[in-house]
């Protein structure tokens, strides 16, 4: 059964460790805290005067360490997250999640598929709030952000569509372009689980240029995160529904719900691209000593980043099976309905795995 953790005062050791077993956790903001040692403790052992809040506050908890998934502005703060978290699961995991009736939703008006259209800058290098994108698609415009301050370049949130409880993970390129860092595999990997875990369809929208790269992330075990994230996306035996709406780029579009994950559905939005890298990159790779050798380097640069960009368009991974639709942004809600109408025998109760931070 689901398991929460409401964490509204010192919390120092060993409740601590309940609260990050938890598939929730809240902590109360100016009086909760969390960590392994109180600042008495810390000061005995190095010699070190900290305050309370610098290292188990309801910030630190959020933000830095993501042990804790929502900051409570007050106890009924809190209270008030608990219930709505929980009216998205079922009350233990012999059970479905519960069908509510259907809300209408924004982009079922032409206003409102007009504004989701609008919201997508055709420039791939202009951002966008993946949220905005959320209220739009979802019921009554409502949907419950889990761990919105710990990895903010991915939105992992429950939602309803059509009455249905969904887990979305989408990339969100109002952070860094929507790059995946080490921050986003831990939340995503977790919130994937847990929806696994208590049989919540999960519905991927990508818009990611890959993972970051480099020495500073290296050090944080990049590598073994994210495969650990793809072990839980590939694994997830929920129904799954992926959306292409802009990037499709490496590793990110795989961990995003690519089709080597299985969804059970998979389309694009018109102006989405994908590859295997960055387009500069590939050009540079597997073009540089022709363009190097060229008259007009910058010329030929340009008229074979102009053909890669061509042949990574939506309709071209459509044709190549790799994509099973093209659709129109506004959509992307009936696409959703269908293919969780279509997919029901498909989904099974019973225990399948614990949900590990």
């Amino acid at each position: 059964m689901p398991q929460i953790a409401a964490v509204m005062g010192p919390a120092f050791g060993g409740p601590s460790f309940t609260a990050c077993q938890s598939d929730f956790t809240s902590i109360v903001k100016g009086t909760g805290f969390m960590g392994m040692s109180g600042p008495l403790v810390v000061k005995v052992g190095i010699g070190t005067e900290v305050e309370r809040e610098d290292i188990g506050g309801a910030q630190m908890s959020t933000a830095v360490t993501g042990q804790a998934d929502h900051i409570g502005e007050t106890e009924a703060d809190t209270l008030a997250a608990i219930r709505a978290f929980l009216s998205y699961l079922p009350s233990n995991c012999d059970e479905l999640p519960p069908r509510m009736p259907s809300q209408a939703a924004a982009v079922d008006s032409e206003a409102g598929a007009a504004r989701l259209r609008a919201l997508i800058p055709d420039s791939r290098r202009q951002a966008y709030d993946m949220r905005k994108v959320l209220a739009l698609l979802t019921d009554g415009g409502v949907f419950f952000e889990y761990g919105a301050r710990f990895g903010p370049g991915v939105t992992t949130a429950l939602a309803r569509i059509d009455g249905h409880s969904v887990g979305v993970v989408a990339s969100n390129p109002m952070m860094r372009a929507g790059v995946l860092d080490q921050r986003n595999a831990r939340k995503m990997r977790k919130f994937v689980d847990l929806c696994d875990a208590f049989h919540v369809p999960l519905v991927f929208i990508a818009d990611a240029p890959g993972f970051l790269v480099g020495p500073e992330i290296e050090k944080e075990g990049m590598v073994s995160l994210a495969s650990r994230l793809l072990n839980s996306v590939y694994g997830a035996s929920v129904p799954k529904i992926t959306i292409v709406a802009r990037k499709a780029i490496g590793l990110a579009y795989l961990a995003l719900g690519g089709r080597a994950s299985g969804p059970d559905a998979i389309v694009a939005w018109p102006g989405a691209h994908f590859d295997v890298m960055g387009p500069e990159a590939v050009v540079e790779l597997m073009h540089g000593r022709e363009i190097a050798a060229a008259a007009d380097p910058d010329a030929r640069r340009a008229e074979i980043a102009a053909t890669i960009d061509a042949q990574s368009s939506a309709y071209e991974a459509a044709a190549l099976g790799l994509i099973d639709d093209v659709i129109d942004p506004a959509e992307t809600r009936r696409v959703i309905v269908q293919t969780l109408e279509r997919v029901t025998k498909k989904r099974r109760t019973g225990f399948k795995h614990r949900v590990d931070a």
